[in-house]
């Protein structure tokens, strides 16, 4: 009788063990998504100020993937350049 009751300690002891094993798991990984969230939220609001800001100047930039790297791209007027050395375009339509 007492080899079966610490047998039954025995295992309740690994459950609990266990069991708490779980639970500072899934905390440490609420933590994270917790930080991940933060930093996506706060990338939203810089989009999204971002994109408030094209839209009161009043642009409309079409987007496209280019090549076979498929490298960010839009169309731009190759005749209007600006900057010292001609570096900056105006957009296609603007």
């Amino acid at each position: 009788m007492l080899m079966v009751s610490g047998i039954v300690l025995g295992v309740l002891l690994m459950i609990w063990f266990a069991s708490m094993a779980s639970i500072t798991w899934q905390r440490y990984q609420i933590d994270s998504l917790s930080q991940e969230r933060a930093t996506l939220e706060a990338e939203i609001r810089t989009l999204q100020t971002q994109s408030n800001d094209l839209a009161k100047r009043g642009a409309r930039i079409k987007l496209e993937t280019c090549g076979n790297q498929q490298r960010l791209c839009v169309q731009v007027e190759q005749k209007m350049r600006y900057g010292e050395r001609g570096e900056f375009y105006v957009l296609k339509g603007y």
